[in-house]
This record gives C-alpha cells, sequence and structure tokens, in this order.
C-alpha cells in the first residue's frame, strides 16, 4: 500500500531534480509524505479501505509531474534582465512610444499655391506660355511634370490665415470650393492629350537633373501636380478619436504583454508602461529635426517661374491671351469676357504671391522658435490633442501586463510539465 506513496513521491521529485539541493528536495519529500498520511488517515477514519484510502489520497493531490512543476516554480527564481531580454524591452520601448506619437500624427499640407497655378494654366491658355522662348519657363514646363509638386508641409501648429486683401477673398474661396470640380472637368476633356498648341521648342537644359534631358518638344501640363486622378487636394485631417484610442490601446497593450512575457513581474511592466509614454517627446523631437525645408527650393522655382511668365505674357502681350483658348469655359470660372479674363489672371498672380509669403513666413516662425519650440509645438499638435488617449494606453496597459504575466507563468509550467511528463 505504502509502495504507492513512495513511488508517487519519487515522480514529484523527478522535476526538481539537478534544479534543488538533496536536502531541500529531502524536506519537501517529508513534507508531501506527512500530508499524504494525514489524509489517508482521515479516509480510513471515514471508512475507506487502506488500499482505497490511498488511491483517493494520491488521486487528490493531482498528477505528480504537475505538482513537481509547481512546486519548482515556487523555487525557481523570476527571469533577471539579460543583454538578449534587455535588447528586447529596449526595442518594445522604442517601438510603442514611436507608436503613440503616430497614432496622433496629423497630416497637414499646403496646396494652395500649386492649386493657384492650376487655376491660372486653365485660365491664360497654352499659346501665351508655349510663345515665351525663355529657357527657364521651358525648364519649368519640362520640370513640373517631374518634379515632385505633392506634400507642402506645413510644420505643426502654424496657422493658415485666411486672405485679409478684401478683393482677393471670394476668387480665395471660389478656388477653395470649386478647384475639385474643375480639375475633374479639365481631366475629362483633356488629361492625357497635347494641347490645343502644340511647342516646337526642344526639351531644355536641366542643370540640377545633370545632364541635357534628352530631346523632343514639350508642352503646357494640365496640372502642376497629380494627387491620385485629384490634383493639387490639400490635406488636413486626424485620425478618428475611435482609431487614434485603438491604435494608443494596443500598442500599450503589447508592449506590456512582452514585458510581462519576459520578466512575469509587475514592476518591470508598470516601468515599460511609464517608459513609453515619457519617452513620446523624445520622438517629437526627432520628428521636428526631420522636418526641413530641403524639398520646397525646386517646388518654388518652377511654380513661381511659371507665375512670372503668364504674368508677363498678360501684361506685354494680352492680345495673345485674349486668342488663346481656355481649358474651361469662360461661364465656369464666372467670367463674362476675355477683360474679365486679364483682370482675373492678375488676381491669381496675386493670390499666389499671397500664398507663397504666408508660406514663406510659417516657415520662419518655425526656423526662429528654436529646438525646444519646435519640439514643444510638435508635442502639442500630436500628443495634447488627444491626452485621453494616455490613461486609455495605461489601462491597456495593466490589461496587457495581467495577460502577459499569465502567459509566461503557463508557458513555463506548461514546458516543464511536458518535459518531465514525456521525457
Amino acid at each position: 500500500m505504502y509502495n504507492l506513496i513512495e513511488d508517487y513521491l519519487d515522480r514529484v521529485s523527478l522535476p526538481l531534480v539537478r534544479r534543488l539541493p538533496y536536502h531541500e528536495r529531502q524536506r519537501i519529500r517529508q513534507e508531501m509524505h506527512d500530508h499524504l498520511l494525514e489524509r489517508v488517515n482521515e479516509l480510513k477514519a471515514q471508512g475507506v479501505s487502506d488500499d482505497e484510502a490511498v488511491a483517493v489520497a494520491i488521486k487528490q493531490f493531482g498528477s505528480p509531474e504537475w505538482v513537481g512543476t509547481l512546486i519548482l516554480e515556487k523555487r525557481t527564481p523570476l527571469p533577471r534582465l539579460n543583454w538578449w531580454r534587455g535588447m528586447v524591452l529596449l526595442l518594445v520601448v522604442a517601438v510603442g512610444s514611436f507608436a503613440l506619437v503616430i497614432a496622433n500624427h496629423r497630416i497637414e499640407d499646403d496646396m494652395r499655391q500649386p492649386q493657384v497655378v492650376d487655376v491660372l494654366l486653365w485660365t491664360i491658355g497654352s499659346q501665351p506660355l508655349l510663345a515665351d522662348s525663355s529657357p527657364l519657363l521651358r525648364e519649368a514646363l519640362y520640370n513640373v511634370q517631374n518634379v515632385p509638386l505633392l506634400d507642402r508641409p506645413l510644420p505643426p501648429l502654424s496657422t493658415t490665415r485666411p486672405v485679409q486683401e478684401p478683393s482677393l477673398r471670394p476668387l480665395a474661396e471660389m478656388i477653395q470650393q470649386r478647384y475639385t470640380l474643375w480639375y475633374s472637368e479639365v481631366r475629362k476633356n483633356g488629361w492625357g492629350r497635347p494641347p490645343n498648341t502644340v511647342s516646337t521648342y526642344p526639351m531644355p537644359r536641366a542643370p540640377m537633373h545633370g545632364p541635357i534631358m534628352g530631346t523632343g518638344y514639350f508642352t503646357v501640363p494640365d496640372s502642376v501636380c497629380w494627387w491620385w486622378g485629384g490634383g493639387c487636394q490639400s490635406r488636413k485631417e486626424m485620425l478618428p478619436n475611435g482609431v487614434v484610442a485603438l491604435q494608443a490601446a494596443a500598442t500599450m497593450l503589447a508592449c506590456a504583454a512582452i514585458a510581462g512575457l519576459l520578466m512575469r513581474q509587475r514592476r518591470w511592466l508598470a516601468g515599460v508602461a511609464m517608459v513609453v509614454v515619457l519617452l513620446s517627446p523624445v520622438w517629437c523631437a526627432v520628428l521636428a529635426v526631420n522636418l526641413n525645408q530641403t524639398q520646397r527650393h525646386s517646388r518654388d522655382y518652377v511654380l513661381a517661374q511659371i507665375v512670372r511668365s503668364a504674368e508677363s505674357a498678360a501684361s506685354h502681350q494680352p492680345y495673345l491671351v485674349q486668342s488663346s483658348p481656355t481649358r474651361l469655359p469662360l461661364a465656369e470660372m464666372e467670367l463674362k469676357d476675355n477683360a474679365q479674363r486679364l483682370q482675373r489672371i492678375g488676381q491669381l498672380i496675386q493670390l499666389y504671391r499671397f500664398y507663397e509669403a504666408d508660406y514663406h513666413r510659417i516657415w520662419q516662425e518655425w526656423t526662429q522658435a528654436g529646438m525646444l519650440g519646435q519640439t514643444w509645438r510638435v508635442f502639442r499638435a500630436c500628443v495634447v490633442p488627444t491626452w485621453w488617449t494616455i490613461p486609455a494606453a495605461l489601462i491597456a496597459a495593466i490589461a496587457g501586463g495581467w495577460l502577459g504575466i499569465l502567459l509566461g507563468v503557463w508557458s513555463w509550467r506548461l514546458r516543464s510539465y511536458l518535459v518531465h511528463r514525456y521525457a
């Protein structure tokens, strides 16, 4: 009868071999032996036979390999921070903090100048520009199809003020409201086909792009940029609050779960969660440093050259402008005759220069803000508007850490059990 108890204790001690000292294993074995005998005596007092009492007591104690695994777990130190765990935790912190900033990222482009240039091209027509044999204009007309004119960024929280000039305000509002419709009409009627008048001028040299770009002919484009078939569309958008909260919560849940899985300690997952939140301003500083004006110069050069040539044509060759067909009907642009057309060209040029001056002013303010000011503006634009995501993320960190600790504990238990059960 008691041989079954000894066999059970031998199997319970199996996971402890090479893990615990001999005297510790003997002490554990004696304690379990006493508990088993105590339970057997209780069963015998209830009228159970000796053999049946031993079998029932052993069954109530559980699988010997599983009991041995639980005993070993209590006497095994928790994971310690080593080099590979440290690398994983650093990666988790970096990715998590960056994801918190990106979740609140605002997209804000300034496409007002390209839109005005598009409307200017549709209003002035092809002939006045093609009549200008200036190499600078030919280079601009060629490069406008090769230089990306999209994503004219604005620094975070820069104020885009409306047009203050009363005479230009209606025109600015009309372009903002009707640009998409006008662009669709131009694209439907003439996109992808040469304009009515084709130039016989060869493609210009392009020093900024290397040697001669080839020989051939250039045409006046219908638009200075292509934005998924919508032209120079401005973007100022932010992810919906629900999506931002979901991204932040999912990020923190994953970070805390990985920390809990690796270290299996609440203090580690709490530390990781706090560092992820506190490190977000560092990424704001990185974004502020990377936000520069390096790609603005070629765009400004191309647009400004087209505007100067259009101004020259309208001033010195008004008869050519009046005889050149427009891309859009005059009525579509709320023009009655060619006299108003010349006036509209002048207004478009003034509006472009106002937008360009405002654009440079915004960038000048950004440059003068300094590193700390730029970092604060990025933080205020990317994090402050959705400050409530931080508590939500910390709550998700608690849930993720609990899940990670459970996963770490049970994965260790199952691994040890399977090793000692089927080894």
